[in-house]
């Protein structure tokens, strides 16, 4: 069996495909799993990392608000539907799963076409421009959380599924993580984590607010 994944973009929409990618490998005896990307993007040094293969298709980001540069972006994005499609020709894939991302589009529209059944994975609580596109024309959109559905009201089928996670999260114990950082097993832990453009905010205003906290609490960890 072959599977092929589109994504790209932003990690949160690769990481995720690489993850799904590990699950199946680990389930399904003699899958391949064959990537699609994007040639400038991210995802060519995390999916490579991973040892999975990659095939690319020069697409732009369409712009939410108005800029000359959607007039490019359109040009290519008909341009990508001609490439998805000798590429799903070559691998001729059983399954194609997108996971976000605007390389998704051309790939999931043309395997769909094709009769190649086609799932997307939505890991965000707010579906992206992509994924809602694209709902009409998937067989079945993975959530991870539930309120993600109104995004996805014109799917075919939706099923909340939860978020994949790597290996590594159930395979080190608590003890081995305090160990690796270095903390006790007395002290209070603060993690502060955030993904995609709210993060930079969110590490800022943490920071200002750190001295007040360890003063505070002086036994704390961020």
């Amino acid at each position: 069996m072959k599977i092929l994944f589109a994504c790209g973009g932003t990690a949160g929409h690769i990481n995720p495909a690489i993850s799904i990618a590990d699950i199946l490998k680990r389930r399904i005896p003699g899958l391949q799993a064959v990537f699609v990307g994007t040639p400038e993007g991210m995802e060519n040094r995390l999916v490579g990392a991973a040892g999975y293969p990659i095939r690319h298709i020069p697409v732009e980001k369409l712009r939410r608000s108005f800029s000359p540069r959607n007039i490019g972006a359109a040009f290519s994005l008909l341009r990508s539907f001609s490439v998805a499609g000798r590429i799903l020709k070559e691998e001729a894939p059983d399954l194609v799963l997108g996971t976000g991302g605007y390389v998704c589009y051309p790939v999931l529209r043309v395997a769909s076409f094709r009769g190649i059944p086609t799932v997307l994975h939505e890991s965000n609580a707010k579906a992206g421009i992509a994924a809602r596109a694209l709902s009409r024309h998937t067989d079945l959109v993975l959530l991870n959380f539930p309120s993600a559905e109104r995004d996805f009201k014109g799917a075919k089928k939706t099923v909340v599924s939860g978020n994949p996670l790597r290996q590594e999260f159930y395979t080190l114990s608590r003890d081995e993580a305090r160990q690796r950082l270095g903390l006790s097993a007395n002290a209070l832990r603060l993690i502060v984590f955030g993904g995609s453009l709210g993060a930079e905010k969110l590490n800022e205003t943490v920071s200002r607010a750190a001295p007040r906290l360890l003063t505070l609490v002086p036994n704390l960890t961020i």
